[in-house]
Parts: structure tokens; C-alpha cells; sequence
């Protein structure tokens, strides 16, 4: 039990970074899609953004 404990903590070792490397990026990537439909979203409904900034910010 112990060899396979071992076994398993040298997998884990050797690939966390990684996986911990993919994880980072999808996380960016999904803030970058985020930040750029609410980008587009302002661009497209120009008269709409006018009004909020006029009238909420």
C-alpha cells in the first residue's frame, strides 16, 4: 500500500505543474472572453452605453 502511496505522490509530483499551468490559462482565457463580450456588447448598443454612463456612472 505504501509503494502505491509512493507511486501515486511521484505522478502527482511530476505532472502538477502542469496541470496547474493548463488551469491558469483556461482561467485567463475565460476572463479575456468575459471582459471581451462586454466590450462588444457596449460597441454594439452604442445608445444604450451612452445612457448608462450618462445615468448610472
Amino acid at each position: 500500500m505504501k509503494n502505491l502511496i509512493n507511486s501515486y505522490q511521484r505522478v502527482v509530483d511530476k505532472h502538477a505543474p502542469n496541470i496547474q499551468n493548463l488551469f491558469l490559462l483556461a482561467l485567463r482565457l475565460w476572463l479575456a472572453w468575459i471582459f471581451l463580450n462586454a466590450g462588444v456588447t457596449k460597441f454594439n448598443h452604442w445608445d444604450s452605453t451612452l445612457f448608462l454612463f450618462e445615468y448610472e456612472y
